[in-house]
């Protein structure tokens, strides 16, 4: 009789339990997928060169690589609400920084096209001329000044953030699957 007990009891909850209604899976981050977070990105030493947290999420459709393809490639499997913290080593960032000729350059500040008040830090446009490209046409390349004397001034077209290991805090705000 015991035995009985405990099997009706079993079949009555098993029978209970098939009523519930179905659990709907969460959704997770795949390629395709436009996906809003917020995120933190810093510099090893601390320094914080971008974050979201101050206004809206970002916007960024995985697989796309409008952004760093390490960081959307961080970004799948993640969950609504959902956080993570990771690091890029420099190659999967910006790159190792290049002390290569034809990275940086010294100009006569006579030279400048425009008249300019250079500052170190000061970001530029540079119209560059490169071997491969027709005779005439330019490429434009973003330079940043390193040093500024009466005479010259010294521009660095690395990326500021070349050759760092790059931190990021991200939290998944919302996900749209891809239709």
């Amino acid at each position: 009789m015991k035995y009985l007990s405990i099997l009706v009891i079993s079949v009555f909850l098993t029978a209970c339990n098939n009523n519930q209604p179905e659990q709907t899976p969460i959704a997770s981050v795949a390629s395709g997928d436009t996906v809003f977070v917020h995120y933190i990105g810093s510099v090893i030493d601390g320094g914080i060169f971008e974050s979201t947290l101050d206004g809206e999420p970002r916007g960024i459709i995985v697989g796309e690589h409008a952004i760093l393809p390490a960081f959307e490639d961080a970004l799948v499997g993640m969950q609504p609400g959902e956080s993570k913290s990771f690091t890029l080593a420099p190659e999967q960032a910006f790159g190792p920084y290049r002390d290569d000729p034809g990275m940086t350059h010294t100009l006569d500040r006579a030279s400048l096209a425009h008249s300019i008040n250079p500052v170190v830090g000061q970001q530029l446009n540079a119209a560059v001329f490169l071997p491969d490209q027709p005779t005439g046409q330019s490429q434009i390349v973003p330079v940043v000044i390193t040093a500024v004397t009466e005479q010259t001034i010294t521009v660095d077209a690395n990326h500021p953030l070349a050759g760092k290991s790059l931190n990021f805090d991200v939290t998944v705000v919302e996900i749209q699957k891809k239709l």
